[in-house]
């Protein structure tokens, strides 16, 4: 699971690195590149947790 987070993260962060209209060519934005590095920053929370206590689930 650490090398999908890894290459999750190299992914997003590569993508910020791309101009504007390379991101607009390929149908990126920036907020999405954001969005997806908050998914991997709770994913991972979620796994720390749960690694140490079950999470409470509604």
């Amino acid at each position: 699971m650490d090398k999908l987070f890894n290459i999750n993260f190299y992914f997003y962060n590569l993508l910020l690195k791309k101009s504007h209209d390379e991101l607009y060519k390929n149908n990126f934005s920036r907020s999405e590149i954001y969005q997806g590095l908050e998914a991997i920053k709770s994913f991972s929370q979620i796994k720390r947790l749960s690694s140490k206590e079950k999470p409470f689930l509604l």
